[in-house]
């Protein structure tokens, strides 16, 4: 039925019919049901679905889809009381926003308008998801709490203007303003400057410069800081749209932060207007006037940068250094440590050993500190220390075994022979990887109900066409070993089963029969 073969819906509704009191019949049921459902064959499925809840396991999911059916029949009485019983029985469920979202609008239809709202603020993430603050703006609205329904369509319509529900969020929102008239509560400053920022971030210019010039009439003072920022921001959205970068040269900002970072924003504009003099022009004077503003750190590090990839390294470890110098533990710290040892390396420098050492011992356990071990015993390697150079390649293969320099590593050993060894005292300062943590450790107790085998992809039409389960997993040496369905014993697949390298994973399996 899932590969659409003829003749097996037939097929599979025989099997469901004959074997009504048993667990598969349920479960055959359960898919039947879906089927129908997703093929607007609403009555059919609301048979099959009636009885697919004799199967305790998948109870939750044939109540969620008969829930659902009922509403496409406009038996929304019944629908409300099918999601009550799944938020009274499952408490916990996988499937609660989903359920929320279906549960309130069928509320409201059937004048149970507090109902979905008490439903929606028991959910702590509510105020994070637009899709159910829409839901419960609209029973706010319904339950005549106007200025509360007025407040969640601000919070979609100002926080989350790119996702879908905003749009429906703004037609609401100009229906309540006219409701409440004076009484209404006009957003501020703030909430205007996020919802342009959130689609300046998004590189959506034109509506980012529409809502950041909505933001400057309402700022009068030519001094206020998010005026003087607000113009800058405008002017940006006008050079990625094509303009010139004369629009950010020209503009006069008195407040010292915005100024700088309107340098750094300029030197970005000739950057990519490739104009290379100009940048480096704007990133001076960034230097001079603003030292230790955090949008020079930007600016040297985008000097440096520049450089690298222009694989001009060598200049490029100038302005790294600098970095270092003004922002000793910046955010751009271990990038420029890292790229200055690694020249250091590649240009044989004398002091090389000395800064890849003093990187290993400042970031032992970071990505790059196989690379320091493996270039330290290159180095050894090749000042004719071939036990310094085995000891280095023997500490990257040991700590590091997985990554790519572990591996040269184990190729330079192999190459090197078996021999003397010289440890340095500073590959003791690597601490060793942490232990993992038991396979046989108790379940928390309030993740016992989310890991009961299986988590069905029940909400999604890909889930059921799979026929597949979610099974929690352990890989134990050549096997992978899941938890039996029925309580009965573990089952062992070989790893090639879609296992991967982790230790603990989901796998996506056929569901199998008792026996």
């Amino acid at each position: 039925m899932r590969n659409g073969v003829p003749g097996s819906y037939e097929k599979l509704s025989a099997f469901a019919v004959k074997n009504t009191t048993s667990v598969w019949g349920a479960r055959a049921a359960l898919a039947l049901g879906y089927e129908d459902n997703s093929k607007n064959r609403n009555a059919q499925a609301l048979g099959w679905l009636l009885k697919a809840q004799n199967d305790l396991l998948l109870r939750e999911y044939a109540l969620y889809w008969t829930a659902q059916t009922q509403r496409a029949l406009g038996r929304y009485a019944d629908a409300y009381k099918a999601f009550q019983t799944i938020q009274r029985d499952y408490p916990n469920t996988a499937m609660r926003e989903p359920l929320l979202e279906a549960f309130a609008p069928t509320a409201v239809l059937i004048g149970h308008a507090q109902e979905a709202i008490d439903a929606l603020n028991n959910y702590s993430a509510t105020t994070s998801k637009p899709g159910l603050l829409l839901e419960r703006g609209r029973a706010y609205q319904s339950a005549h709490q106007l200025a509360r329904a007025a407040k969640d369509y601000q919070t979609i319509f100002y926080k989350f203007p790119l996702a879908d529900e905003a749009k429906a969020a703004s037609s609401s929102l100009t229906q309540v303003m006219h409701a409440l008239g004076k009484e209404y509560p006009y957003p501020g400053v703030e909430m205007q400057e996020q919802r342009a920022q959130i689609y300046y971030d998004a590189h959506k210019w034109k509506e980012a410069r529409t809502e950041f010039e909505k933001l400057l009439t309402m700022l009068k003072d030519p001094e206020n800081p998010t005026r003087q920022r607000t113009q800058l921001r405008i002017a940006q959205c006008r050079v990625q749209l094509k303009g010139s970068p004369s629009l950010i040269a020209g503009l006069k900002t008195a407040d010292l932060e915005v100024d700088a970072e309107r340098l750094y924003a300029l030197s970005q504009a000739y950057r990519n207007d490739k104009r290379e003099a100009e940048m480096f022009t704007a990133l001076n004077t960034l230097a001079q006037k603003y030292p230790v503003s955090k949008w020079n750190e930007d600016g040297l590090m985008a000097a440096g940068n520049y450089h690298w990839v222009d694989l001009n390294r060598t200049t490029a470890v100038i302005d790294y250094q600098r970095v270092l110098d003004t922002f000793p533990n910046g955010k751009y710290a271990y990038n420029c440590e890292w790229r200055i040892a690694w020249v250091a390396y590649v240009n044989r420098q004398p002091d090389a050993d000395d800064r890849l050492t003093t990187f290993l011992l400042k970031y032992p356990v970071t990505a790059n500190a196989v690379d320091s071990i493996y270039w330290l015993g290159r180095n050894a390697e090749r000042a004719g220390n071939s036990a310094s150079a085995r000891s280095l390649y023997a500490k990257a293969v040991d700590r590091f075994p997985e990554t790519y320099f572990g591996n040269a590593a184990a190729a330079r050993l192999a190459k090197l022979g078996p021999g003397e060894e010289n440890p340095a005292e500073f590959l003791e300062k690597i601490p060793p990887p942490p232990a993992l943590r038991s396979f046989d450790e108790p379940i928390p107790a309030a993740a016992e109900d989310r890991c009961k085998p299986p988590l069905t992809r029940a909400t999604t039409a890909r889930g059921w066409r799979t026929g597949a389960l979610l099974f929690p997993i352990s890989i134990r040496g050549n096997s992978a070993i899941f938890p039996c369905p029925h309580g009965k014993r573990s089952i062992r697949f070989p790893t090639s089963w879609r296992c991967g390298a982790k230790r603990r994973k989901m796998i996506s399996i056929p569901c199998l029969p008792r026996d």
